[in-house]
């Protein structure tokens, strides 16, 4: 309700969410929020990377939702692929796109009927992840050159470094360093389901020209 005031106040509706970032007190209570959120989103779902916190500002809070809409006339256009229909009981899409940026839900490694895959293996679950993002790109019509941002929610932050290293020596090796993504990696208390090692989120942009990173001598 408090995001939707805000949309209002300019000019928007939810209608316009192209991504929402979920952190949850007790992850046990994630499928609650989702059934909240279908009385708020009918269709054309933004992306969601949903995990656990340790807390908020105000201890008696058990969840903070970030929103991000796009309020532009260009039209919103939503991907789920088939490998993750099991999304699809849920008001999430895989990819949301909505004029030259598309957010990508946060990725996990659970197969089309929502059951884990590579168990305890922080490499090969980060793996099948990222080859979603492929796919949900090549749905939009991009490629992975086109990820702009990058998030890595870890269950265990031991596990950071070779979801890392997936990342950059299997998908963007052979990138030069001065077009890599930026690239965030953050422990989480908790993930959709306990056998998750790692949700990772991308932003992925569109627009024509070649990516252009920086990164100090620091």
């Amino acid at each position: 309700d408090n995001i939707r005031q805000i949309l209002e106040m300019a000019n928007g509706t939810l209608d316009d969410v192209v991504e929402l970032m979920v952190f949850v007190k007790d992850p046990r209570d994630m499928d609650a929020i989702y059934e909240i959120a279908r009385e708020h989103f009918r269709k054309d779902y933004p992306a969601w990377t949903l995990v656990g916190s340790l807390g908020f500002h105000n201890s008696a809070s058990l969840v903070s939702i970030r929103a991000i809409a796009h309020l532009g006339k260009a039209e919103k256009k939503c991907y789920t692929p088939d490998t993750l229909k099991w999304w699809k009981n849920h008001p999430v899409s895989a990819g949301c796109k909505k004029g030259d940026l598309m957010f990508i839900s946060g990725q996990v490694a659970a197969d089309a009927d929502g059951m884990i895959v590579t168990p305890g293996d922080h490499a090969g679950q980060a793996r099948f992840a990222f080859n979603r993002f492929r796919e949900i790109v090549e749905m939009a019509g991009g490629k992975m050159e086109d990820i702009i941002d990058l998030i890595c929610f870890s269950r265990d932050p031991r596990g950071m470094i070779p979801v890392c290293d997936t990342w950059c020596n299997e998908f963007v090796n052979d990138l030069p360093f001065d077009e890599i993504a930026a690239y965030t990696a953050i422990g989480t208390t908790g993930l959709y389901d306990p056998g998750m090692m790692s949700a990772n989120r991308a932003i992925v942009d569109f627009s024509p020209g070649k990516r252009i990173a920086k990164t100090p001598a620091s």
